[in-house]
């Protein structure tokens, strides 16, 4: 445990990661933070720090590639094509074996 010591720390929830739920940026102090205590930040920076948290979740991010707009459309068409010029062969195989 630590006495005498604070940090000041951002803290992410519900991330929408598939690698964590949650992340904890602990940020660093220079030397006039800690002769002179905690330090305040303004709403700028406070700004600042929670836009490179997110860069960084971003950049760390797993995500599948993203097909085109078409990809699935085109895919299910083709294959209903194939199932119905299949489905008339096997009628037309029928009716000349019979």
């Amino acid at each position: 445990m630590l006495k005498g010591c604070q940090k000041q720390m951002i803290v992410l929830r519900g991330t929408g990661s598939e690698i964590f739920d949650e992340a904890y940026f602990i940020l660093k102090s220079n030397e006039k933070d800690r002769r002179g205590g905690g330090r305040c930040y303004s709403a700028e920076e406070n700004a600042a720090m929670l836009f490179e948290a997110n860069r960084i979740l971003e950049e760390n991010r797993f995500s599948r590639p993203s097909r085109p707009a078409g990809y699935y459309a085109l895919r299910y068409t083709l294959f209903f094509t194939a199932g119905v010029l299949l489905g008339a062969a096997f009628i037309l195989l029928t009716l000349a074996i019979s």
